[in-house]
């Protein structure tokens, strides 16, 4: 198993650091791995169809359980009857197994205008918020008759969640929408991968969209994003302070990376 080694690193914007009585309090306070283990959803559901036999589903060994189930479905209609929930689907289930979940470690809340945030977090040394100006990632209008083939973020905001740690790995990451602890998640969490470089240290600002002229509110312990590792890890502290990555020139790539 791979490992991951993360830094709780104090940052300019917080006044203290806040102190935990283990790593295992500060990482949980801030993430579940795998998420597999926290969706309630995924709890919930049961592997297989609820309406199937007893005997079937109190089969004691695969064996007699694969003789029965065999034996039922070729007695029903497999047009109108699915006997596997999506408990049993492999790419759900291979997703969950490999993503971090970052929860919010306050309350906080963000209000949206037309083009930028206002907010309030419960404990500004534990996250900060900030925000990048549509500028960034909304295209020029080039007609004031005609809508713009490429204005899919119009209406939208972004706001940055900014946690205190840096993460040092050696394999690629992704950010992904917690859609399977919220699938209508008040902020929509901008896709993005870390890969070559950006995989030895980085930090979490996670990029995300909320509607403009709108509120969201989040409490403490609500999921914020998924972090997909392409293969199951381990999480340890680092023993020494891990760096924060600084872009020393653009490398003819201008990207939101260097207007934080």
């Amino acid at each position: 198993m791979k490992k991951v080694y993360y830094d709780y690193h104090k940052y300019a914007w917080m006044k203290e650091i806040v102190q935990y009585e283990s790593d295992q309090d500060l990482f949980n306070t801030y993430f579940d791995y795998p998420c597999i283990k926290s969706s309630l959803w995924f709890k919930e559901m049961t592997r297989l169809h609820p309406n199937l036999p007893k005997e079937v589903l109190n089969a004691k060994s695969n064996k007699e359980h694969k003789t029965l189930l065999d034996r039922f479905v070729n007695t029903i209609n497999k047009k109108y009857f699915a006997y596997k929930t999506a408990k049993s689907c492999p790419a759900i289930v291979d997703q969950l197994s490999h993503c971090l979940l970052m929860k919010a470690p306050c309350d906080f809340e963000i209000n949206f205008s037309n083009n930028d945030i206002e907010f309030d977090v419960a404990n500004p040394n534990m996250m900060a918020i900030s925000y990048h100006p549509p500028v960034q990632y909304v295209p020029e209008q080039k007609s004031k008759s005609f809508k713009t083939p490429g204005h899919i973020f119009k209406g939208y905001v972004n706001a940055k969640i900014v946690l205190p740690f840096v993460f040092k790995t050696n394999m690629p990451s992704l950010f992904l929408d917690p859609f399977y602890h919220n699938p209508e998640s008040p902020l929509k969490v901008v896709q993005g991968a870390f890969m070559g470089e950006y995989t030895k240290n980085h930090t979490f600002q996670i990029n995300t969209f909320g509607k403009a002229n709108s509120s969201v509110t989040y409490k403490k312990g609500d999921p914020i994003a998924y972090l997909w590792y392409p293969h199951r890890v381990k999480f340890e502290r680092s023993k020494k302070t891990l760096s924060i990555p600084i872009i020393r020139n653009f490398n003819g790539r201008l990207t939101t990376e260097h207007f934080k």
